[in-house]
Parts: C-alpha cells; structure tokens; sequence
C-alpha cells in the first residue's frame, strides 16, 4: 500500500500520509476493502490519496466485485477490467491478467481467454440396441459425459479410471 501527500515541503506531506489509516481485512478467501481513508481533522483538504498495489501469483483466480470498477486505475494492457459483468472471473498469467468468461467481442486488449478446442462443437456417436444416436455437443459436455472414458483419435473408447 503506498500513501501520498501530494506537495512540495520535503518532511510534511510524508508525515501526514504516515498517518493516513487505512483499513482492509480478509473474510475467508475475500479481500475487503475500505472505500475511504481516516486522517486527523487537521490534515484534511491535503489532496492525499491511498493506491492499493495487489501482487497476486500466477495462476491466481479472482473475481472482483462492481465495487472496483470506481477504484480501478490499472493499466489495460496488463489487466483489463471488463465493466459489463461483475461476474467475469480472471487468471493471473506472467504477461496479463485474462478475462476466462469475457464475451469475445470484448478482447480489445487481447485479454479474454479463448478456449477454442474446448468450446468447438463434436459429435458423441452412441450404438446400441436401440441403433445408432448422434448427437452435437462441445468437448466440455463431452467429457462430463464420458467421465473416465476418453475417445482417442480413430474414436476408440478407452476407460481411464
């Protein structure tokens, strides 16, 4: 967390923003935020401000609320905070942050996560006594279905577990 006090006397502005509280706190696996800052009465009508600076992991998944979107100052091309949904869920990687459920035509900043061999549509051909059923799905559905089984590429069956 930085705090600032923007003015030119050298040791005054660092001393008032030292004594900015800010105050945040962690509810299980949620980050809580304050959406102000407390100071002396006397320091008030200083033009400070408190930056929060979150360093995350890779491979971290976050969710954040439509709360950020008054706070958000980032940088777009690093992590591009889509204000149409609160309901849009990131993936920290080493060169951005991607959007994994942004709708596509939002990928301005090259940042929502296509998935395009787990979203392109197949065929599950099931033969039985009832005769043969062909039926269009995604691989995602794919594999919920056959879970444990996979189908290799001359459409084998093979049971995995």
């Amino acid at each position: 967390m930085k705090k600032e006090q923007k003015e030119n006397q050298s040791q005054k502005p660092k001393k008032r923003a030292e004594k900015i509280n800010y105050a945040f706190k962690f509810e299980g696996n949620k980050l809580i935020l304050d959406n102000y800052f407390i100071t002396d009465l006397k320091n008030k009508y200083r033009n400070q401000e408190v930056e929060l600076y979150l360093y995350l992991p890779q491979g971290t998944i976050i969710r954040p609320d439509s709360s950020v979107q008054r706070f958000d100052s980032s940088n777009n091309g690093f992590f591009n905070l889509h204000y149409s949904s609160d309901q849009y869920i990131y993936n920290v990687t080493k060169e951005q942050i991607k959007c994994l459920n942004c709708p596509i035509d939002e990928n301005e900043y090259n940042d929502v996560q296509i998935n395009s061999s787990e979203d392109s549509v197949t065929s599950i051909v099931t033969i039985n006594k009832d005769g043969i059923h062909i039926k269009e799905t995604n691989k995602s559905e794919e594999k919920r279905k056959f879970k444990g089984l996979e189908i290799n590429e001359e459409g084998v069956i093979i049971k995995t577990n």
